[in-house]
């Protein structure tokens, strides 16, 4: 989806941002969601394990309620690939497989208001407070994706969570953005490759 705003920006302007971001991206393969996607280089893939002892060795306030929030969501069995910032552990980027469904305007009615709830039982249990800053749908004919992001504030810190859920022909599955900047990488995420 090609956003009006870009239509303004000569063409040597687009063609130039662009490249320069290109250069900072790499190709990742999420195979239980069969398709391709480009993150950011400074991305590396962990294992749950792995993210949960960084969590515990950095995060001394919070640092056990989050851990058990990923040892839950290991123990719930759905395939998830998970993608840390190298500078910054608060930064990622995590992708889970779902049961497929056809994202509809009327589902996604319906559904927003039972994740939030669910947030707001975990979250709160963190001492996080959200509000929700942005949501889309785009309801593709063979692809439709749903965007809810959220500003997260907690004490003195100030974070963002974007959560996208996309809907192919054949798989559904969440792709989770969470960190201190607000960075959601719709762009990227828009452009999924479908694999064959």
């Amino acid at each position: 989806m090609i956003i009006p705003v870009l239509l303004l920006v000569g063409c040597d302007k687009i063609e130039q941002l662009w490249s320069t971001k290109a250069s900072d991206l790499k190709t990742v393969k999420i195979g239980f969601a069969r398709v391709s996607v480009n993150i950011p280089k400074k991305y590396e893939r962990v294992e749950p394990d792995d993210l949960i002892n960084r969590i515990l060795e950095t995060d001394t306030i919070y640092g056990e309620r989050r851990a058990a929030r990923f040892e839950k969501m290991k123990a719930a069995g759905p395939a998830f690939m998970i993608y840390v910032d190298t500078a910054d552990i608060n930064n990622l980027i995590y992708f889970m497989d779902g049961d497929h469904v056809r994202l509809t305007s009327e589902l996604v009615k319906y559904w927003v208001p039972r994740l939030e709830q669910t947030l707001e039982s975990d979250w709160s249990e963190e001492g996080i407070h959200f509000k929700r800053i942005d949501n889309q749908f785009y309801p593709g004919r063979t692809t439709q994706l749903l965007k809810l992001k959220y500003e997260l504030t907690r004490t003195e810190q100030l974070g963002y969570s974007t959560m996208y859920l996309i809907s192919t022909s054949t798989n559904t599955f969440g792709v989770f953005v969470s960190g201190s900047a607000n960075e959601d990488y719709e762009e990227l995420f828009s452009k999924i490759k479908i694999q064959r």
